[in-house]
């Protein structure tokens, strides 16, 4: 049980977690393409320098951030704290470039309460959940199409839940 659970959990981390990186390959190209195109070059030319008649001088590529995803909105699913559900709802209510802020619960683990967060341009989300007195739950996730935001979370300065990890799955209603 020990073992399904721990292969979840590592499971679950890598795809929220790799997902980004594994992105910003694809969408950078950088599946070693600049390696094999150097290569390419010196393999068409004896004398090792690629450079013809016909090269064309290039301006480097101009790298444009990408803006975050707007995240405003009613949104519902649920909150596995531990092994328990939640029905969850959360109301992004402000969205500042890649800050955001509004209000959460979940029926029967806390009434409503604060958050604050940010979302990327990578479609990277960071919360901090606040619960009750310190006690607050950190979560790192992904915003995904459907829209879906996905995320794992800590328990964080709660008395006798500090270190408990869980997720949560909402939709954009």
């Amino acid at each position: 049980m020990i073992r399904k659970i721990s292969i979840a959990i590592v499971t679950t981390l890598l795809a929220i977690f790799g997902i980004g990186h594994v992105r910003s390959l694809v969408t950078h190209g950088n599946f070693g393409c600049a390696a094999v195109a150097a290569q390419d070059a010196s393999d068409n030319d004896s004398s090792g320098d690629s450079a013809t008649g016909d090269d064309t001088a290039t301006e480097p590529e101009k790298k444009t951030k990408t803006p975050p995803p707007s995240v405003k909105g009613d949104w519902d699913g649920v909150l596995y704290n531990g092994p328990t559900p939640y029905v969850m709802q959360m109301d992004i209510t402000k969205q500042n470039g890649t800050k955001i802020s509004g209000t959460w619960n979940a029926s029967g683990f806390v009434s409503e309460s604060t958050f604050k967060g940010t979302v990327n341009g990578n479609d990277v989300m960071t919360f901090d959940l606040k619960v009750e007195g310190k006690c607050h739950l950190a979560g790192a996730g992904m915003w995904e199409t459907g829209p879906q935001i996905t995320a794992m979370t800590k328990d964080e300065s709660c008395k006798g839940e500090k270190g408990t990890t869980g997720s949560f799955v909402i939709y954009l209603f």
